[in-house]
């Protein structure tokens, strides 16, 4: 059987994943699908770099402003959507074309898991925030460390919202996370699959100008709203860009502080993403410093289309 050609632009954080994308699916009539596990959530829309109105206007995506915020979006929900997605794409003679930076989405999918879903428990998640709240997220990590070593190998501390999946799933089902994904027996997508990569220092670079941009583009009224609505204490709130934000709200930091903190925690998740991306044998790193490299790599993905 022939398999669904699948292109995919990963990356990590701020350095222009997005724009790219939009350049070839421009050029080849396509949709773009988002592989964001944040830009899945209604009104959490600067923070995340979320693709404006006008974008989204020009181009069809998907896969974005599906939930609110107070709900839960695990990753075989994503699978559960985003696999007949690429085949209707396909099937209109398009070629589907997945970006963004949640490397576990992609790594599910490409690696051809399947994982059943499994209902959440909101009084042990609420239990379990918490404690997180209070003694921190070490102690819960730790705890979902000991039940189930293997998935913990693929999710960090501050990853708090994964962590607690874990210990949620062996509670309703006694069965370990790592246990319930099933892996596929070969490949089953013909799949390109690029991560952009840059020197560090410019990538840096970019981080602080989008942290600067952030606030132009009305991050503070942004999350006064979402506080508002859904008050301080929403999980989503506890977030890169929204944490440090939230607290600066809450008279904890000033602006500058405020704005210093997002750089470098943003630059330290670009870190543990490269390092995600960098352990995957599927992925091919093309360098994205210059218009030159992006037209590069435009034309190389325009002609597989």
């Amino acid at each position: 059987m022939k398999k669904i050609p699948l292109t995919i632009i990963a990356g990590p954080t701020g350095i222009g994943k997005s724009s790219l994308a939009m350049q070839i699916a421009e050029n080849i009539g396509t949709d773009l699908i988002s592989a964001d596990s944040r830009q899945v959530y209604k009104y959490f829309d600067v923070g995340t770099a979320k693709p404006t109105k006008e974008e989204q206007r020009m181009i069809k995506h998907h896969l974005i402003d599906l939930r609110e915020p107070t709900e839960i979006f695990a990753v075989a929900e994503y699978l559960k959507l985003v696999k007949p997605l690429i085949e209707d794409i396909n099937q209109d003679g398009k070629m589907p074309l997945i970006v963004g930076g949640t490397g576990l989405y992609i790594k599910t999918l490409v690696e051809g898991f399947s994982i059943p879903e499994v209902e959440s428990l909101p009084d042990l998640r609420k239990k379990l925030v918490k404690e997180a709240e209070e003694y921190g997220n070490a102690v819960i990590y730790q705890r979902a460390k000991e039940i189930d070593p293997e998935a913990m190998t693929r999710i960090h501390e501050n990853d708090i919202i994964r962590v607690i999946r874990v210990l949620e799933v062996f509670e309703n089902t006694g069965k370990l996370f790592s246990s319930l994904r099933v892996r596929a027996s070969e490949p089953i997508y013909d799949l390109t699959y690029i991560c952009l990569d840059m020197d560090r220092e410019k990538l840096y670079t970019r981080i602080g100008q989008r942290v600067e941009q952030m606030f132009e583009q009305g991050l503070l009224d942004e999350v006064k709203s979402i506080i508002e609505k859904y008050g301080s204490d929403l999980q989503l709130l506890k977030t890169i860009n929204y944490r440090e934000t939230r607290e600066h709200l809450l008279g904890n930091l000033n602006l500058e502080e405020t704005k210093e903190l997002m750089k470098k925690n943003t630059r330290n998740f670009a870190k543990r993403q490269l390092t995600w991306f960098r352990n995957d044998p599927l992925i091919t790193f093309m360098n994205a410093e210059t218009k030159e490299d992006i037209n590069k790599i435009v034309k190389l993905l325009c002609n597989l289309s």
